[in-house]
């Protein structure tokens, strides 16, 4: 290749590729940081609307307990009464019970309503079976005192209500089978007389949780609830869920298993999300009512790969657009270097010819520019010595 050839070449590909390189490379930077804020944005949403919709409807329950703990049908049942009144009372039980099978029949997500006596003693337990609520029957009535949702809310004022952890159901203290996870509200029931009478309490079924956050799930992350200690209420793997000392005791746990998602669930950060050991976290916790009882942390965990995967996808596409692009600007300068260097070097040629003596070969380079032209002169120059030679033989 010519010198000249080479410096056009190199002038053309200098002229077309710099601005494409300034132009592509910020526009492969934009698109790549908006692609990237895009990703974590969409896990980050998914993750807030989620939490969202998981404290609606533990606030609805709220809502529920207070109207329970004044409904007039529990009241009466608690207002004084002879002790010769047996017959009365017992209709009144009844009252109460059909009141809370229609409400719990209505509502369809509780597992248990229970009215429960000053002594812990359960004077009425409803129990929902996903169907249909049913009355236990005064046998199968078991005494609560030793519950911690029974001997934390008879300490509470009128109007306050006391909200459990996320745990398994017992009977007797010991965990039901099939296992049972339960949300226990339970709030004091005061007569008119501002008289301490009673506890109501409504169990929230957890699988009502869990179908709110399966809903969201998807193959390119994991969504996961989890206590302030890190054990698993839920995750897609059944075999970790309930590893609490508290529960089955198997010891599953997030934060054993990725010790710096504890770091940064420490350490909250408004943007609610990070990196944590090549994934990439979004939390929210979970807080209801008024004193923001904490229930869990809200978790969706994704690997880098699947979160950017539109991000690797793009910079594929975007290399491939850039190599082949290259090769065009590389092909079409060298057609043009070439166009523009062959009629220059052929004049140079002939022109070097001519000044060894060679004055009969024609002088003709056909190009439609200032090359052609010249051609033309030097060719007129090459015929007038042509002919000045021929006078002088």
């Amino acid at each position: 290749m010519s010198r000249l050839k080479k410096k056009l070449l190199l002038s053309l590909l200098l002229v077309a590729i710099l601005p494409s390189l300034i132009i592509g490379g910020y526009s492969f930077y934009s698109i790549n940081k908006h692609l990237r804020d895009n990703s974590i944005l969409s896990l980050d949403s998914k993750t807030t609307l989620t939490s969202q919709r998981l404290t609606s409807f533990l606030e609805n329950t709220s809502t529920d307990i207070s109207y329970l703990r004044d409904l007039s049908a529990i009241l009466l049942y608690f207002s004084p009464f002879d002790s010769e009144e047996v017959q009365r009372k017992e209709l009144l039980r009844k009252n109460v019970e059909m009141n809370l099978v229609e409400f719990i029949g209505k509502k369809k997500i509780y597992q248990y309503a229970r009215l429960i006596g000053l002594d812990g003693m359960e004077e009425v337990r409803i129990t929902f079976d996903g169907i249909n609520a049913n009355t236990e029957s005064l046998d199968e009535l078991i005494n609560a005192k030793e519950t911690r949702y029974f001997s934390e809310a008879i300490k509470l004022q009128r109007g306050e209500t006391f909200i459990s952890r996320l745990e398994l159901n017992k009977k007797n203290n010991e965990i039901e089978y099939p296992i049972r996870p339960s949300l226990h509200f339970a709030s004091p029931v005061f007569d008119n007389n501002a008289v301490l009478r009673g506890v109501v309490v409504l169990s929230v079924s957890v699988e009502k949780l869990v179908a709110i956050i399966t809903k969201q799930e998807s193959d390119n992350d994991t969504m996961m609830l989890i206590d302030k200690e890190g054990y698993y209420y839920y995750h897609p793997d059944e075999s970790k869920t309930w590893g609490s000392p508290h529960d089955l005791g198997t010891e599953q746990n997030l934060f054993t298993e990725k010790p710096l998602i504890k770091d940064i669930l420490s350490q909250p950060d408004k943007q609610n999300y990070a990196k944590a050991e090549g994934d990439i976290l979004s939390y929210q916790p979970i807080y209801i009512g008024k004193d923001r009882h904490f229930i869990g942390n809200l978790i969706t965990l994704a690997s880098k790969k699947e979160i950017f995967s539109p991000l690797i996808s793009f910079t594929w596409i975007f290399a491939t657009v850039a190599f082949f692009a290259s090769l065009l600007t590389f092909a079409l300068a060298s057609i043009l270097s070439s166009s523009i260097s062959s009629p220059l070097l052929k004049l140079k040629e002939e022109v070097k010819r001519f000044s060894s003596g060679d004055f009969d070969s024609p002088i003709d380079v056909k190009t439609n520019d200032e090359v052609g032209d010249v051609s033309h002169e030097v060719e007129k120059l090459r015929r007038s010595m042509k002919i000045l030679m021929s006078r002088y033989r």
